[in-house]
């Protein structure tokens, strides 16, 4: 019983587990990358009958079923043996992003150090406090880094295929990591005010 009435070790158990789990999700991406070829979701900018791809570059639909036809925007199929290109494509599941699971693994190790010296009878201690303000900034970063990969990877998209195709337009404001970011911040502000608060009530006391 004493095992579950200690909540910082609980808490430990809490942000190992997740980080297990995010390294099983990366190494299940690595071990199921295509070797040939990388499907990557984009947008028809133009049609032009006069044009024809190479045969590294297909416009395709994906499909699980080939008599089943999936309308809407067409997946960009590219032969080619760029592994960086297949590694960091952007894909429709973020969980199994790489550049997500390492922000997810970068935010559990944040906290799980800082647990080190976390008091639980005090939540609103300068460790914690400052643990959101860490992790805000690292969002922030990968935001600003995942920003920067969707960029370049439309810049390979529209150079290989004379400006046809690009992805889903993109801003940084849809980046998800940049809206964790806010949402951590907004969270370390009133964090930080229940800190302040909680220490001139100890000063009183």
């Amino acid at each position: 019983m004493s095992f579950f009435k200690n909540k910082k070790l609980g808490l430990t158990i809490w942000l190992c587990s997740i980080i297990l789990l995010s390294l099983m999700a990366l190494a299940d991406n690595l071990n199921n990358l295509p070797l040939d070829e990388v499907y990557i979701k984009v947008e028809e900018e133009k049609i032009s009958s006069q044009f024809f791809f190479e045969d590294s570059v297909r416009p395709t639909i994906r499909t699980f079923d080939e008599s089943t036809v999936i309308k809407g925007h067409p997946y960009l199929k590219i032969k080619e043996g760029n592994m960086l290109l297949k590694l960091f494509a952007p894909g429709d599941d973020i969980f199994l992003d790489p550049i997500y699971t390492l922000l997810i693994l970068s935010i559990c190790i944040i906290f799980l150090i800082r647990m080190k010296t976390y008091n639980v009878e005090k939540p609103f201690s300068s460790q914690m406090v400052e643990g959101l303000k860490q992790a805000g900034i690292t969002c922030f970063i990968f935001a600003a880094a995942d920003y920067f990969r969707l960029c370049l990877v439309n810049k390979h998209i529209q150079s290989i295929t004379q400006n046809i195709y690009h992805l889903e337009k993109f801003t940084i404001f849809s980046i998800v990591a940049f809206w964790i970011g806010i949402l951590l911040s907004s969270l370390y502000k009133i964090m930080k005010k229940a800190e302040v608060l909680q220490q001139e009530q100890d000063l009183t006391v």
